[in-house]
């Protein structure tokens, strides 16, 4: 009785923030627009003045030596933090961190994870059995949440976003914590799943063959206060596969990037 109540007030109180995000969506279709962003911890001024703009349906990863703000401009976006200046988004984004089990539901299956808070009667079967094919979760769909690796936890998160039309996704090192052979698994299902369903991604990562793997355009952060874009770089890969790695063209942006951190 008492999962059934918290699936009941769960399910309504996420419909209604749904339904606002129906209607942001017709009215808005901007990516992320920052404008004049100004963010301030006590005396230290983090950014100053900050313009950026993220395409829709792109997937920009932001990098910068620790202690920079990336993640600082994502506490931001998500409206966790105060600020000056103005931003703008097509919808309200959701977070996936390197840690994602208290984002789900651990009395629900992982298939229940995903289509939440829908009804199972009115869930779309189709749309469903895509998403757990794309992330390769048809096997784990009946079984729970800690029943899962940290990675695929990790894509039943986004598959939920995903399955709940989220448009943008703001992801913070999602893949920091996982093994490298996990870590190339996820990258793939994610690329998989973007060329899909195309939400915008903000990806913040350390690692810049994962940025240059996934991402459409690449946003370099300084190392003085207040922070300021140093580079902006628009990634040309068309196919990526873990061949990509190994290309001349691959490690030219790979040196160009290490050269301005």
């Amino acid at each position: 009785m008492f999962y059934y109540c918290c699936n009941r007030v769960l399910q309504q109180r996420y419909k209604t923030v749904i339904g606002l995000l129906q209607i942001s969506d017709k009215m808005n279709k901007k990516g992320v627009k920052i404008q004049g962003l100004g963010v301030k911890y006590d005396e230290l001024e983090v950014f100053q003045n900050l313009n950026l703009s993220i395409s829709p349906g792109k997937i920009t990863s932001i990098l910068g030596p620790n202690g920079c703000g990336k993640s600082t401009l994502m506490k931001v976006i998500i409206g966790l933090l105060p600020y000056d200046g103005v931003i703008q988004k097509e919808s309200a984004p959701e977070l996936v961190t390197q840690d994602p089990s208290h984002l789900l539901l651990p009395w629900l299956t992982n298939a229940e994870n995903i289509t939440f808070p829908q009804h199972e009667s009115n869930v779309d079967q189709k749309i469903l059995t895509e998403i757990l094919s794309l992330t390769r979760l048809e096997d784990w769909k009946n079984k729970y949440p800690y029943q899962l690796s940290g990675g695929m936890a990790q894509l039943l998160l986004l598959s939920r976003a995903l399955f709940n039309h989220s448009k943008i996704l703001l992801l913070d090192e999602p893949f920091k914590s996982l093994d490298a052979s996990i870590s190339e698994k996820m990258l793939l299902a994610l690329r998989r799943l973007h060329q899909k369903y195309r939400p915008t991604i903000v990806l913040v990562s350390h690692d810049i063959n994962e940025s240059l793997f996934l991402s459409d355009k690449m946003i370099i952060l300084g190392k003085t206060k207040p922070t300021k874009i140093i580079k902006e770089i628009e990634i040309p890969f068309q196919e990526r596969d873990h061949s990509l790695l190994q290309t001349v063209q691959f490690q030219q942006l790979r040196n160009e990037v290490l050269h301005e951190l």
